[in-house]
């Protein structure tokens, strides 16, 4: 599946292919929850400073994810 991640106003928002949108709640810079999923992400940085990939930590199963 794909994981897209938005940002409006401010707010980032997790969308998986073919799910409803949900608002993240942030848990620190790089790191955020999705409490209604039981699912937290956090976003990878590479040398530039540039997010490069996610990791999706849901139902005890850590999953990367490279950017598209």
């Amino acid at each position: 599946f794909i994981l897209e991640i938005t940002n409006a106003d401010g707010k980032l928002s997790a969308q998986a292919t073919g799910q409803s949108k949900i608002e993240m709640e942030a848990l620190g810079a790089d790191h955020f929850s999705i409490p209604v999923v039981g699912a937290e992400i956090t976003f990878v940085k590479g040398s530039d400073g540039k997010v490069v990939s996610l990791i999706l930590n849901q139902g005890g199963r850590k999953t990367e994810a490279k950017r598209l």
